[in-house]
């Protein structure tokens, strides 16, 4: 006889049902968040199909539903595998891996602009926030844009030093990440086409420049 390793308890359940009463949540959230306005819990649990009452139960503000649902919505942006293989599909040219980065992330931040500003409001709310509690409480957003743009340079590990590789990694940080949009559209005033050529070309420069100075003895 075989035994099922499967929990059926009531608890397990009551456990799922709440995980996909608060997925359905950042869900319905993401989606208004994508029509270009942060919604409130009202409207997202009116989506979602779940009572105000319980949307509060998961969310004590529509700022922290908006947190969940900006962050999830990035990760949904991409799709990391496809992103890798197609990296590394460009060899060792690392200007071509860096278009592959910077066409297939930094653009996904353009076109999908609200979730860009979203996830920089939420950024800037906690670090507001943080100050009134303690100065060494300081938000961190995830590094993601450093592990993709490691991958860019990697061909060259071994053959330039890592601290100036570093280096590079870092600078091409400035131009990968969402507050790209706010100084392309909002201070430049530049069109979404316009704003996707002037940052891949501003950071084709940088890894030039960068490489050329890591070059030098």
């Amino acid at each position: 006889m075989t035994l099922s390793c499967q929990d059926n308890s009531p608890t397990s359940g009551r456990t799922n049902q709440k995980e996909r009463t608060r997925t359905a949540l950042i869900d319905a959230a993401s989606r208004l968040l994508r029509d270009g306005r942060p919604p409130s819990i009202p409207e997202a649990a009116a989506l979602a199909l779940v009572s105000v009452a319980t949307a509060y139960r998961y969310f004590r503000t529509a700022e922290d539903l908006w947190e969940e649902a900006a962050l999830f919505d990035s990760t949904l942006l991409i799709d990391p595998e496809a992103v890798e293989a197609a990296i590394e599909a460009a060899g060792d040219d690392v200007e071509a891996r860096l278009d592959v980065v910077v066409r297939q992330l930094g653009w996904a931040f353009i076109d999908h602009e609200p979730v860009s500003r979203q996830i920089m409001k939420t950024s800037l709310d906690r670090w507001f926030t943080s100050q009134t509690e303690s100065l060494d409480a300081r938000p961190v957003r995830p590094g993601i844009r450093n592990q993709w743009n490691a991958l860019v340079v990697r061909p060259l590990r071994g053959t330039l030093r890592d601290d100036r590789l570093d280096e590079v990694v870092d600078a091409l940080g400035l131009v990968l990440g969402t507050e790209t949009v706010l100084t392309l559209v909002d201070v430049l005033h530049l069109s979404p086409e316009a704003a996707k050529d002037r940052l891949l070309i501003t950071a084709r420069w940088i890894l030039r420049s960068g490489l050329a100075e890591a070059a030098r003895p």
